[in-house]
């Protein structure tokens, strides 16, 4: 893979629909999966990531942790567009369908969305059945396919390998709780400090921080 394709995959799987610029951070790769910290702006994300490579533009997979949340995880896709975008788009209450390996089909509802300039579109599965079934699934399975419904009725298909899932999964979730530790560690070690300054040393200032 040349320089400029690898540049843009990162691009892909680091994108979010956040203005900001978005920043990779303590990036790991496992199997087909890489987890890592994503900074845009002021969200943080715990993220942990796939490739489908079997079309002509790479679309990435992610299962997404949040400060607060760890223990939940949305699941979006980012992908490519033909050129930068020349309107704000949404559209909800689309259908589509999940499956790993032979097991059961699950039905899920997503929907769509991109910003006027943007290089990516995003989409985000709102419902996906049985979540714990299929996380289950995905902990044992070796590929992960799914079929989404357009309006237009066209189904666009996209398969992902699961080698290295749980791994990246699981260390997206310790990322997000040390995160958290870290954050009560530093806010306890502030609070602290302040109560141990002298009246003379606090300003009027100091009582509105």
């Amino acid at each position: 893979m040349n320089c400029i394709a690898k540049i843009a995959i990162w691009c892909l799987v680091i994108s979010t629909p956040v203005g900001a610029m978005a920043k990779s951070f303590a990036v790991k790769t496992n199997g087909q999966w890489s987890s890592r910290i994503i900074v845009s702006g002021r969200q943080v994300i715990f993220r942990a990531s796939t490739i489908d490579n079997s079309k002509t533009e790479a679309v990435a997979l992610n299962f997404n942790r949040h400060p607060k949340k760890c223990t939940t995880q949305t699941i979006t896709l980012n992908f490519a567009l033909d050129k930068r975008a020349v309107r704000t788009f949404a559209k909800s209450n689309l259908f589509g369908k999940i499956r790993i390996d032979k097991h059961k089909v699950h039905n899920i509802n997503y929907r769509m969305s991109t910003t006027k300039g943007s290089k990516f579109g995003y989409l985000y599965v709102t419902n996906f059945g049985r979540g714990q079934s299929i996380l289950r699934e995905m902990v044992r399975g070796n590929r992960m396919r799914f079929r989404l419904d357009s309006s237009k009725g066209k189904g666009y298909f996209f398969n992902f390998a699961l080698r290295g899932y749980r791994e990246a999964s699981a260390r997206a979730r310790s990322l997000c709780f040390n995160f958290l530790k870290r954050k009560r560690k530093k806010q306890n070690k502030n609070d602290e400090s302040y109560f141990n300054k002298s009246s003379s040393e606090s300003s009027n200032k100091d009582y509105f921080l």
